[in-house]
């Protein structure tokens, strides 16, 4: 296995993000999906965890000890049927490398036995790419936010609920049906007058990613780089794993 071409600095955000194995669904009901946000809650820290169950466990018991330190920040996430995006920022060394590998590892395990399945569930290692100014951090946790409607889906933000960070930036906590973990929202929502207004110019960001994304396929490789030199931004949008 080659090196990653990008390294994790602490402090940094990054955008994270892989899909199935052969584009094959990885959550098939309501429960897998509260697996992977107990997964993004529990796996979350430099202390050895071992199984969910086993967290479960001394839990339920209150034989857990103080936490150790977080090894990420989530700022946004979104999970889609098959593939799932996430924004981070690293908090220790080696934090993201190790908290996605806890994650794979365990809901594989997971999934394959609940599903009586083996083998690789996600395709490869997952996939990364450093945010590195404000504005491109706030437009990909827009995307990732309502990546949704990047692929077609029509949501309602109660609707989408569980899947998506969105119901962080723009409900009150009190209704918010994630359960599981707070995202840290505070580099994005003070560049907004509410919830609505973040959610209004989001779903513009995401809508129009899809439009430039579809118009993208039909250009011919000149006109893909010169779009990038003379728009960095409006043509910069992220990586695609569908």
């Amino acid at each position: 296995m080659g090196r990653r071409k990008i390294s994790f600095i602490n402090g940094e955000y990054y955008h994270i993000y892989n899909r199935g194995v052969d584009k094959r669904t990885i959550v098939l009901n309501k429960y897998d999906i509260f697996r992977i946000l107990e997964s993004f809650e529990v796996f979350n820290t430099t202390d050895s965890v071992g199984s969910i169950y086993q967290y479960s466990f001394k839990k339920k018991n209150n034989q857990l000890r103080s936490r150790g330190p977080k090894l990420v920040e989530i700022v946004a996430f979104n999970i889609l049927d098959n593939h799932y995006h996430l924004v981070l920022k690293q908090l220790v060394d080696n934090g993201i490398s190790k908290f996605m590998q806890n994650f794979s590892a365990g809901y594989t395990k997971h999934f394959n036995e609940k599903y009586d399945r083996s083998g690789t569930l996600f395709q490869g290692p997952f996939k990364a790419e450093h945010i590195d100014s404000d504005e491109y951090l706030n437009y990909v946790v827009a995307y990732v936010n309502c990546n949704h409607l990047v692929h077609g889906f029509e949501f309602s933000v109660s609707e989408w609920g569980n899947r998506s960070s969105l119901e962080q930036y723009v409900f009150d906590k009190k209704e918010w049906k994630n359960i599981f973990f707070e995202c840290d929202t505070s580099m994005i929502l003070h560049r907004y007058k509410n919830g609505n207004d973040y959610l209004k110019k989001s779903e513009e960001i995401a809508k129009n990613i899809k439009i430039k994304r579809d118009l993208v396929k039909n250009e011919t490789k000149k006109e893909k780089k010169m779009k990038k030199e003379n728009s960095p931004l409006e043509t910069r949008f992220p990586s695609e794993v569908d």
